[in-house]
């Protein structure tokens, strides 16, 4: 008999820290799609970000932490131990190489990244290879504004979310000037950052 093919969907991003809307998001995807992997993907080093890569360790171990409850999604250390800039059309590939695919891999991504998209390195190749679930950011989705990107071959779709108001820089400046996060990321994700004195002032 032969082996299944399976579905997977990517959340690739720093998670600088992982926060509660990521979990979320990956929930909603669980919930009303049927994939049998969902992979989140800390970058090690993200080339559209200025970020510090000694943070890129933490950053995986506070996403390995914030999962631990969730056994249904997987966490790829593939970027981190490239040690370099995480170009994303290479781990695709490798993902490619490493599952037997049915379709194509899904990619989660929300729409500030996704209105970049065309700046992406070997864009014209990674977009023949996923599909990408678009969430808002920051404010209503804009349909008509993507609506070339499908014309110039971009295979897509928004999800019906309420747009996504937390990030990751607010979690950071909360905790730099010492206010509350315990609200916006897991309470094992905060322990960690008090414990290893992360984004203090």
């Amino acid at each position: 008999m032969m082996d299944k093919k399976i579905k997977i969907c990517t959340f690739f991003g720093t998670f600088n820290p992982i926060h509660n809307a990521h979990i979320e998001l990956a929930k909603y995807v669980e919930k009303n799609y049927n994939f049998d992997k969902i992979i989140f993907v800390p970058a090690f080093c993200p080339p559209h970000k200025t970020i510090n890569e000694k943070m890129a360790h933490h950053r995986l171990n506070m996403v390995k932490l914030a999962l631990k409850n969730y056994p249904q999604f997987e966490v790829s250390d593939l970027e981190y131990h490239l040690g370099d800039i995480s170009y994303t059309y290479y781990t695709i590939k490798t993902f490619y190489d490493m599952y037997d695919v049915d379709g194509k891999i899904s990619f989660l991504i929300g729409t500030d990244a996704f209105w970049n998209i065309k700046t992406w390195h070997k864009i014209d190749e990674l977009k023949t290879m996923v599909k990408f679930l678009v969430f808002p950011r920051n404010g209503s989705i804009e349909k008509e504004k993507f609506d070339k990107l499908k014309d110039e071959g971009y295979d897509f779709e928004m999800l019906d979310v309420e747009p996504v108001d937390i990030s990751s820089t607010l979690v950071r400046l909360k905790k730099e000037y010492g206010q509350e996060v315990s609200e916006i990321i897991p309470p094992i994700v905060e322990d960690y950052i008090i414990k290893n004195g992360l984004y203090e002032n």
